[in-house]
């Protein structure tokens, strides 16, 4: 037997990303991106292991298909060691989940790449949308010198996997190289 959810509405401030409840909002901070580092062994002090990286607020629905969840993110600007602030980044374990990204505020770049090791970067600005297939890991990263925000919805029964990341990273990151973003591969 299915349930459904009931129509509901939240106010979203797509300036500063964030929305009313029932969004839950999620605190990334520095400690907790330790393990998706390229320079894992980076020496960070306790209270900068504190900063917060990036924040979102999601919308989440009963996991069956047909549903969809959406949310807001919200990357700071900044480096760690010579890395962009970026997201953990996922695959999905439903391989037929998809999503999409709409940049509101701020410039980035989104890292993808397949489980047969294809990548592709697609930049974003205010405006662009991105849609991410079925298959792909993404990672979004905050290329600019203020909050990168941007409005995501995708499958409710979609899944994240987070421990593939985690354990083979991603083929290419973006470094700061000579005072700009350099998408770099990863050896």
């Amino acid at each position: 037997m299915s349930m459904l959810t009931e129509p509901y509405g939240v106010l979203t401030n797509l300036e500063i990303g964030s929305m009313t409840s029932p969004a839950k909002k999620t605190v990334v901070r520095l400690r907790d991106l330790r393990p998706f580092l390229r320079q894992r062994d980076l020496i960070v002090k306790n209270a900068e292991a504190d900063r917060i990286i990036y924040w979102y607020y999601e919308c989440s629905q009963l996991t069956e298909s047909g549903q969809l969840n959406f949310g807001i993110t919200t990357i700071t600007p900044g480096i760690i060691g010579e890395e962009y602030h970026f997201t953990r980044g996922h695959y999905h374990t439903n391989p037929n989940a998809g999503e999409v990204y709409l940049t509101t505020k701020g410039e980035g770049i989104l890292l993808t790449q397949s489980t047969d090791g294809k990548t592709k970067e697609i930049n974003l600005r205010p405006g662009s949308t991105a849609y991410i297939s079925p298959g792909w890991a993404h990672r979004a990263v905050n290329t600019g010198d203020e909050d990168f925000v941007y409005f995501y919805s995708y499958p409710a029964n979609a899944g994240h996997d987070y421990s593939l990341v985690e354990k083979d990273g991603f083929k290419k990151v973006v470094v700061r190289r000579k005072g700009m973003p350099t998408v770099i591969a990863v050896k």
